[in-house]
């Protein structure tokens, strides 16, 4: 290994640290009450405010419309009810730890935080994703055309997920499950896979140039350690 990548494997470890005490503090966290109840509370209708400067944690935004919100930098969903809600092309630039929700909306949207929790049937389609996804469960997840372009995905599990014709390029993918995934037609140039499984998953048309694969389970159940680190040849579903 070169030493430019060491350097990102050591980059890699260190945002692992960072996230994973990040999820544990959010997980011991007392439950708080929502600032403004009065403005957020399920159903409401917040179609393209500006909530800069709002705080929103443990606020119930359920089946909420937050299309089109502009929500700031350094907001924090902590405690944050969304299920059933309707971010669409909502400006959420960094910052903030999303920690699951049900039947999520976020077609594209511009997103820059971090997503910890158990997510069902989240929709991401077409939305510019570039943080990290640690310890994320994400049940039918739909990343169609979804850029995730430098983001990360730590200890998750993803199997089945969608990512038709998404872009990948120069993510990292670590200690995470993608059994079964669809990733037709995809951009996963210049990627660095670690410790995952990708079991039956679909690279029917996909770019994988320059990435690499340590202990990776191929798609034909085969390890990429056994054929120079790299999957490549055995893309296949078994």
């Amino acid at each position: 290994m070169k030493f430019t990548k060491i350097s990102r494997w050591i980059a890699i470890g260190s945002v692992i640290l960072l996230a994973m005490t990040m999820s544990t503090n959010l997980a011991m966290a007392d439950f708080g009450e929502c600032d403004h109840p009065e403005l957020f509370y399920p159903g409401a209708n917040l179609f393209r405010a500006d909530l800069t400067g709002y705080d929103i944690q443990y606020c119930d935004l359920s089946r909420a419309d937050l299309r089109a919100v502009e929500f700031g930098t350094y907001r924090s969903f902590e405690g944050v009810n969304l299920d059933y809600a309707d971010l669409s092309k909502a400006n959420l630039p960094g910052h903030y730890a999303m920690t699951g929700a049900k039947e999520l909306v976020l077609r594209g949207a511009n997103a820059g935080g971090n997503f910890y929790g158990l997510y069902q049937n989240p929709d991401f389609q077409g939305s510019i994703l570039k943080g990290v996804f640690v310890s994320s469960q994400m049940i039918n997840a739909d990343f169609r055309y979804a850029t995730l372009e430098g983001g990360a995905l730590y200890f998750s599990i993803l199997d089945g997920a969608d990512f038709r014709n998404v872009k990948m390029n120069y993510m990292d993918i670590v200690g995470s499950s993608l059994e079964g995934a669809d990733f037709r037609d995809a951009d996963l140039t210049n990627m660095l896979i670690g410790w995952s499984d990708f079991t039956n998953a679909r690279f029917d048309g996909a770019q994988i140039s320059g990435t690499e694969w340590y202990a990776v389970t191929c798609p034909d159940g085969t390890e990429s350690d056994d054929h120079g680190f790299t999957c490549i040849g055995h893309l296949s579903p078994r």
